[in-house]
């Protein structure tokens, strides 16, 4: 609670100073105009033999990418400019323009900054750090999980869930902000081209609400709408084939016409009202462990003789009988492989389902937060049922049932449009800012009441050594909190300009500091900062 509270006062203390929202395409702030610089004949010396640029789309603003081959000219990817499609402020209330080749996969095959008013970049640290920043982008897409390592001396190898950057020390809100720069605008070039799921803005795709919890049985969940039923008959999958070569060959289907063939429950475990009824309280917790901020897990149960789970099906996969798609375009499901790491046979350590689901098929698919599913829409899923890979001399047909899953309104949030990502970021480092403000609570209290380290030298020499030592290691090297003189020049020419101050929403341990420098310089002047949140003081 205490993130969530410090958040939103900041954000109201913020607010205050703060100018209009910006619009993709054009942004005007402190007298200097971000726009699109970039035409086909600027673009063609960036990319020689053997690409070539093609003409600019006729309803995006992007240009495509295709590479001279034998059989002849191959599309590789698109063009764009990230000004046409996100304007995220940043320090002054100026966004990036950064120039972007995107593949037909998402993948990124160069990022390039055409434009940028950084003050740490511009008179600080210089513009290299950040021209070798952006190298780290290729090769990576929008699949990816991108983290930060704090600083280059921190460096942590990549994962499988997390891909990570060396970030820049001293600079961390100017790359946060150049990164969902990049991928909010590559999300939606994807989404118009690359048939990535269809939505809103990403900043603005709904939320789980993870402080929602009722207890509730499985009967109650599937009444709730949180689990999905779905029966299908053979009379239902016969009607699928009428017409086809494939019609009444199966001969239970003709014989028990209203028999079930499959019946499938489809639900979402990474809403608490489900995972946490169904799971015990360590597989919820290995599944909160596994799944990234925003991912989704949906199980799907499966009984009956015909499956979506069958002999060729590959563990850490993509089904081939299950697909999903919202709003006609297709999202990516890949098994979790939850159920190989799930012991069902340890009452501690299972997935809770009724009594006659126990010997079911059922399966975890992983839906990554950078798919742009978003759960205030309904999810449309497509259970494919195959006919004659058994029979030599007729072809596999197969045909389609459709049916929707819709989360109710009651368990995800709406983020508003004022407070886009930069709340992620917060809950992402809430235990950081829960130490920070531990350490800065105990510093108020030897502060106000120092009798006890002033008792005796030793006392205040120990004091200010551990402090001092949390303040360097902790707050400056592991969170990277640092009070720089950037930041009161930036703010100041931020609001000469009339800019606004949103661009410290981006990195929350800066902020925290400097607002209880500032509290505390009415009641101990300098002392905070000089005498203990600075080292070198």
């Amino acid at each position: 609670m205490f993130f969530r509270l410090t958040a939103f006062l900041l954000w109201v203390l913020l607010y205050g100073f703060s100018g209009p929202s910006f619009a993709a395409g054009s942004v005007e702030s402190a007298g200097i105009k971000v726009v699109s610089v970039m035409d086909k004949s600027k673009l063609e010396p960036l990319f020689p033999d053997p690409y070539v640029v093609g003409d600019k789309d006729t309803e995006l603003e992007l240009w495509p990418l295709f590479k001279q081959e034998v059989t002849g000219l191959n599309l590789v990817g698109y063009i764009y400019e990230s000004i046409n499609y996100s304007s995220i402020p940043g320090f002054m209330g100026i966004p990036y323009n950064l120039l972007v080749v995107m593949d037909t996969e998402g993948g990124f095959l160069d990022v390039r900054v055409l434009f940028h008013r950084e003050p740490m970049f511009v008179g600080g640290v210089g513009e290299k750090p950040m021209f070798e920043f952006v190298e780290q982008y290729k090769g990576l897409s929008l699949m990816h999980n991108i983290k930060f390592n704090d600083n280059q001396g921190q460096r942590k190898p990549s994962d499988g869930k997390n891909t990570y950057l060396d970030g820049i020390s001293g600079a961390t809100a100017s790359i946060r902000i150049l990164n969902q720069t990049l991928l909010s605008s590559a999300l939606k070039v994807a989404r118009a081209k690359l048939g990535f799921g269809a939505g809103k803005d990403p900043d603005l795709i709904a939320k789980i609400d993870m402080e929602l919890f009722t207890e509730m049985t499985w009967l109650s969940l599937i009444e709730q709408g949180l689990i999905r039923k779905v029966s299908i008959t053979n009379r239902q999958a016969e009607e699928l084939f009428t017409e086809t070569r494939a019609a009444e060959i199966d001969e239970i289907a003709n014989k028990y016409p209203n028999d079930l063939l499959t019946e499938l429950y489809v639900m979402d475990l990474a809403i608490p009202s489900v995972g946490r009824n169904l799971l015990s309280p360590k597989s919820w917790k290995f599944l909160q462990d596994t799944l990234e901020t925003g991912d989704h897990a949906m199980l799907v149960v499966s009984t009956g003789r015909y499956s979506f789970v069958h002999d060729k099906t590959l563990r850490g996969g993509i089904s081939d009988r299950l697909f999903l798609r919202q709003e006609g375009l297709p999202i990516e499901m890949r098994d979790l492989d939850f159920s190989e790491r799930v012991d069902l046979y340890n009452p501690e350590y299972t997935v809770k389902l009724p009594a006659r689901l126990q010997k079911a098929d059922w399966m975890v698919y992983r839906v990554i937060d950078t798919s742009g599913i978003d759960i205030a829409l309904p999810l449309d899923f497509e259970f494919s049922i195959s006919r004659g890979d058994d029979i030599v001399y007729l072809p596999t047909i197969t045909k389609s049932f459709n049916f929707r899953y819709t989360v109710p309104e009651a368990y995800y949030f709406e983020p508003d449009s004022a407070n886009k990502t930069w709340v992620s970021i917060w809950q992402k480092r809430q235990w950081d800012l829960t130490i920070l403000a531990a350490g800065l609570i105990v510093l108020c209290v030897v502060l106000l009441k120092p009798k006890f380290v002033m008792a005796q030298p030793k006392h205040l020499q120990i004091f200010r050594t551990c402090y001092l030592v949390f303040t360097l290691f902790f707050i400056g090297w592991y969170a990277q909190g640092q009070l720089s003189i950037v930041n009161i020049t930036g703010t100041i020419q931020s609001l000469m300009a009339g800019g606004n101050l949103n661009f410290f929403l981006y990195d929350p341990m800066t902020l925290v500091l400097w607002a209880f420098v500032i509290l505390t310089f009415f009641i101990w002047g300098r002392g905070t900062f000089c005498g203990w949140l600075c080292p070198f003081g």
